[in-house]
């Protein structure tokens, strides 16, 4: 079996993403509600996927030239 990564992806917590994107976790949930930043609930607990959080900063990017 080829070593590909983790199967599982890393998880942040609203706190933890927040703190990536420099932002408040209001915010976050405020983006959360809105649908515009993906969630994954585990029972009562809400994390972020690394991936959905890297969609996220992908999308909202504007301008420049391409």
């Amino acid at each position: 079996m080829s070593d590909t990564g983790p199967l599982i992806p890393r998880l942040y917590t609203a706190p933890e993403t927040a703190q990536l994107l420099r932002i408040s976790a209001r915010t976050i949930w405020a983006l959360t509600k809105r649908g515009q930043l993906r969630a994954v609930r585990l029972g009562r607990c809400v994390r972020y996927d690394e991936r959905d959080v890297a969609s996220f900063i992908e999308g909202s990017k504007q301008g420049g030239r391409t």
